[in-house]
C-alpha cells in the first residue's frame, strides 16, 4: 500500500530497544569497573606503591579486567590470568632482601610481563604508552632488587649487574 509505515518485527532495528540495550551495556561495564578497582585495590592494601603503578593498576589494569570478563563470556576462565597477576606484580616490585625471593622474582617476572603485554594489546594501549610504562617498571624492578643493598650495605649475594641483564632480557623480549 503505498505510503504506509512499515513496522519491522526485528527488536535490533527499534532505536528505543538499542537505546535500552546500550545504557544496560554501559551499567555493567560501569559495575564491572568498580568491582575490578576494588579487587586490585585489595591487591596492594597496605603496600607502597610508586604512583605511576597505583595509576597504571586503578585506571589501565581496570580496563583490561573489564575487556577480559567481557571476553569470558565466550571464553570461559580468560580474565583468570589478568586478575592472577595482579598480586604479583604488586609483589614483584616490593624490596627483595631474602635470596630465595630474588630467585623467585627472576622466576615470576616473565610471566608477569606476558600477561601485562596481553592486557594492554587487548584494550588496544598505544605501544609508546606500553613502552614508557614498561621502562618504570623496570626501574621499579632494579630497586626491588637492590634492597639487599641498602639494607646492609654490602654487595648483595647475587650479582646485581647480572640479574638486571636478565630483566633487561626479559624486557626485550
Amino acid at each position: 500500500m503505498p505510503g504506509a509505515v512499515t513496522v519491522s518485527s526485528n527488536p535490533d532495528d527499534d532505536p528505543i530497544t538499542r537505546a535500552k540495550r546500550a545504557l544496560e551495556e554501559a551499567e555493567t561495564r560501569e559495575v564491572m569497573s568498580i568491582n575490578a578497582a576494588i579487587a586490585i585495590r585489595r591487591a596492594f592494601d597496605g603496600v607502597q606503591l610508586e604512583s605511576y603503578l597505583r595509576e597504571f593498576l586503578l585506571e589501565t589494569w581496570v580496563k583490561v579486567m573489564v575487556a577480559a570478563t567481557l571476553r569470558e563470556r565466550s571464553q570461559p576462565d580468560f580474565a583468570k590470568k589478568f586478575r592472577d597477576t595482579v598480586p604479583d606484580l604488586v609483589w614483584s616490585v616490593q624490596p627483595k632482601i631474602n635470596p630465595d625471593d630474588r630467585k623467585r622474582l627472576v622466576k615470576t617476572i616473565p610471566a608477569v610481563l606476558n600477561t601485562l603485554r596481553e592486557g594492554l594489546q587487548l584494550i588496544e594501549q598505544s605501544s609508546t604508552q606500553t613502552q614508557e610504562f614498561f621502562t618504570r617498571l623496570m626501574a621499579s624492578h632494579a630497586q626491588a632488587v637492590k634492597a639487599l643493598e641498602v639494607a646492609y650495605g654490602a654487595a648483595p649475594p647475587v650479582d646485581a649487574g647480572m640479574i638486571k641483564k636478565r630483566l633487561d632480557e626479559v624486557y626485550a623480549a
